[in-house]
């Protein structure tokens, strides 16, 4: 069913809100002193003038606030207060640090921005939660879950939708270029190799054209590149005077820096620049100047209509085609590059936000918090969510692949919406095994942001310097990294704790990547993790 003009739309707006208003002048017989919750909003008008939000033909910000009462309908001694919050900017950490100090904090909040979930559960910025979600522990992606777990307790929750990097190359292009696997397909193999990827680019570019093989947003495919060869960015310092030393000048490092610099300036087969970012990207790819794309979360990848400003996409959807049916004629997913000899090792890349509940609320506050989360993200609120959507003749699920199993009420299936290739790739990636994580371990850098500001540098070089040098380059990053960064020891970490992660992550790549475990993985164990606790 799908519903068009003005005046159905604010007729199904004026519908809900009139519930709505009803609900909510009732809910005040139930309770008369309730838990109040402050939720963070984004973009939700201030205040109750529902009205208002008919006449704007805003559906969606109308069924946000309809979510409101019916979630107190099932929970009648709470009451939902939205508070408008700076979630995602760059002095978004800063804020919740201050709000957080002056208890003006909201109910939950994401941790990415004040160093990650393991290390707010360390600094106490995040609630147990544990008693309240033990009937959904079967409903979530672990993978993504897990980083909000220690010591058997739960400290937080993901976000709704999850998230992988996969490699998007054009169909077309490889085609036109007489690009075609083993099976006569035109698209890369399975396992192939960076040097495969190379060539691939090589022949996708076409400087007549302004075609380019790859766009390289240089933080993105720099950690891309890297985490192929399973090192990390820094290392235990073997001494135990300090806790980190820098891992930027190691082999495989070096190796990353002179293949993108190599791509660029010898190959002439990447379209870059210092200004070149993630979003830039992603545009080059989707306005057809660039035919594969590596370093971008797949929800910007498979969201429904993301490729149909590509002409030839767009042409066919003008003539009656459904994008489901169009979009895999040209773009389609495949695993990144990997090591020769490596048995095809690809790094479990999938990831969802975590978000924790304000540690400075009381015991019925939490458990409030945590039931709002999970209604909306797995319960009854996110049901409503896809049927809501359903109405409006929109794709009932935003996304190819969730972090929590949800009751989709009789609705079609996902496999309607999505193309097949999307569906399996996404399924694909969200299976790969997943290493033991250093936080849960009790291990924690405080100084990344630092740390990474140093790497800035050496990545710049190496899409901008023709006759750089990335040994010497990251040689000296390294040596600045160390005696400005790394001259501070971590509190509570031992060589126990090193002990203990680098052993279960030896034993997680034995067992789930042998060929890359005796080809590559344990000479880098031995030279970089060992001499910390041997």
């Amino acid at each position: 069913m799908i519903f068009r003009g003005k005046k159905v739309k604010k007729l199904i707006s004026l519908i809900g809100i009139v519930s709505l208003v009803m609900m909510t002048s009732a809910m005040s017989v139930f309770a008369a002193e309730r838990i109040v919750i402050k939720v963070p909003t984004w973009g939700l008008p201030e205040g109750k003038d529902y009205y208002k939000v008919a006449d704007t033909l805003d559906i969606g910000a109308a069924r946000s606030l309809y979510n409101v009462p019916l979630f107190q309908m099932f929970h009648p001694n709470v009451k939902i207060e939205h508070m408008t919050w700076d979630m995602w900017s760059a002095e978004a950490g800063q804020k919740l640090l201050a709000a957080l100090a002056a208890g003006t904090a909201p109910a939950f909040y994401y941790t990415g921005h004040i160093g990650g979930h393991q290390y707010a559960i360390t600094e106490g910025f995040c609630a147990d939660i544990t008693d309240y979600v033990q009937d959904v522990k079967d409903k979530i992606v672990w993978s993504v879950w897990q980083d909000a777990w220690r010591g058997g307790r739960c400290y937080g929750l993901p976000a709704a939708g999850m998230y992988s990097r996969p490699l998007a190359y054009r169909v077309d292009w490889f085609k036109n270029a007489g690009i075609f696997n083993k099976k006569g397909e035109p698209a890369p193999s399975e396992n192939w190799t960076w040097e495969d990827f190379r060539n691939i680019a090589i022949k996708l570019t076409d400087p007549r054209k302004k075609h380019w093989g790859i766009g390289i947003a240089v933080g993105w495919f720099w950690h891309e590149v890297l985490m192929s060869y399973g090192v990390q960015y820094m290392k235990p310092d073997p001494t135990g005077k300090y806790t980190w030393q820098g891992n930027l000048n190691c082999p495989e490092s070096v190796a990353t820096g002179q293949f993108i610099h190599d791509l660029v300036f010898k190959d002439k087969c990447a379209l870059t620049g210092t200004e070149f970012w993630y979003g830039e990207n992603l545009n080059a790819f989707k306005s057809g100047k660039t035919g594969m794309l590596i370093g971008i979360n797949s929800t910007h990848i498979t969201a429904i209509n993301r490729w149909k400003a590509i002409p030839e996409i767009a042409e066919e959807m003008r003539a009656g085609k459904s994008y489901r049916d169009v979009v895999t004629k040209y773009v389609r997913l495949m695993y990144p590059p990997c090591l020769l000899n490596s048995g095809r090792y690809t790094r479990n890349s999938t990831r969802a936000n975590l978000f924790a509940v304000n540690p400075l609320m009381s015991k019925e506050q939490i458990k409030a918090a945590t039931d709002w989360i999970l209604w909306n993200r797995q319960g009854k609120g996110k049901t409503w969510e896809f049927i809501s959507r359903y109405l409006q003749g929109l794709v009932p699920y935003p996304q190819v692949i969730l972090a929590y199993k949800v009751d989709t009420a009789g609705l079609p299936p996902v496999e309607n919406y999505y193309p097949e290739n999307y569906i399996k790739w996404e399924g694909k990636f969200s299976s790969i095994p997943r290493p033991p994580s250093q936080s849960t371990f009790g291990l924690k850098c405080s100084r990344e942001n630092e740390f990474f500001s140093v790497l800035d540098g050496p990545q710049s070089a190496a899409i901008s310097i023709p006759d750089a040098n990335m040994k010497k380059i990251l040689d000296e990053a390294n040596k600045r990294v160390n005696t400005t960064v790394f001259n501070y020891k971590e509190k509570g970490i031992t060589s126990e704790n090193f002990k203990a992660y680098y052993n279960a992550l030896k034993d997680f790549m034995e067992k789930n990547w042998p060929d890359f475990y005796k080809n590559y993985w344990i000479k880098i164990y031995e030279r970089d993790y060992l001499p910390a606790f041997k």
